[in-house]
């Protein structure tokens, strides 16, 4: 009945033939008469198999949400919903929401945590004011020992900080008079956001390699990004790598000369590794010495 209706609605002139047509049009009109007509059929068959076959897993659920809104709060029918294998009673029952359930975990009965099948008008009636309290009491017990191991952590950096040889960077003029006036090989700095992990973490490093030995003619020197914000800026130009760090040093020249740590890893052996790129230190695996070291040793035993 559809396919006939289809076919000869007012506004399908593609789907009737006529008298007046030519044989092409006449051809070509039964043509896609028989092919609509073929895949009514085969519409109408994969209908019909899909309902000896019962409905597939969307449609039960929709026929199961659209049931279940019509039943009362309190009221679960199987029959009703169309499902005979699932129980759902479970989720009624208001024996699970209470604190001193035996069968809910320890960690539940403790901080008296509802479970994940509990809805609001279950818990609102039957939790008591000392529930209440213990929360209270535990959040601010986790409050104080949070700041208790942030205290606790400054005190140790300050301690490794005390006798730390970083200078603290108070203007420009500083660097020129190590370098001018003081004699020193370079001065390296780094400049730093307080509060960033991986800013934290890199000075962390800086503050160790300053330590060593090989660096005794270089001033590690770190600058505070908040405090002194215009040279900050300066330095923070298009794709450079954060934390930012370069070295200040004289030339052969007696000039001064900039460089960037570039690409060279934020650690104790990127640092070594840019200062050797740099010729400021002596590499720790140079090839010729240790040639040579061999080269005399072998000739003491001869």
């Amino acid at each position: 009945r559809k396919f006939i209706q289809k076919a000869f609605k007012k506004d399908n002139q593609l789907m009737v033939v006529r008298k007046t047509d030519d044989e092409l049009t006449r051809y070509a009109k039964q043509v896609r008469i028989g092919q609509e007509r073929q895949r009514f059929l085969e519409a109408l068959e994969a209908e019909e198999l899909k309902k000896k076959q019962g409905l597939d897993l969307e449609e039960k659920k929709e026929l199961y949400l659209e049931r279940l809104q019509t039943l009362g709060p309190r009221v679960y029918d199987k029959v009703h919903i169309n499902d005979r294998l699932v129980n759902f009673d479970y989720l009624l029952d208001r024996q699970l929401y209470a604190a001193a359930d035996p069968y809910k975990p320890l960690w539940q009965r403790l901080t008296f945590v509802k479970p994940l099948v509990a809805r609001h008008s279950d818990t609102q009636e039957e939790t008591p004011a000392g529930h209440y309290l213990v929360r209270l009491l535990g959040v601010l017990g986790l409050l104080k020992l949070g700041y208790w191991a942030g205290a606790k952590e400054a005190e140790w950096e300050n301690e490794a900080c005390a006798d730390s040889p970083v200078v603290e960077f108070e203007s420009e003029e500083q660097i020129f008079d190590m370098l001018l006036n003081q004699e020193k090989r370079a001065v390296f700095t780094y400049i730093y956001v307080p509060g960033g992990r991986l800013a934290l973490k890199f000075l962390r490093e800086f503050e160790a390699a300053s330590h060593d030995k090989a660096y005794a003619d270089i001033v590690f020197m770190k600058i505070h990004a908040r405090k002194h914000i215009s040279l900050t800026l300066s330095k923070a130009h298009a794709r450079r790598i954060f934390p930012y760090a370069e070295v200040y040093y004289l030339n052969e020249n007696n000039q001064i000369e900039l460089v960037d740590m570039a690409e060279w890893h934020r650690s104790r052996q990127g640092i070594r590794g840019f200062m050797e790129e740099a010729e400021l230190v002596e590499p720790l695996m140079d090839p010729g010495r240790v040639l040579e070291q061999s080269g005399s040793r072998l000739m003491e035993v001869q």
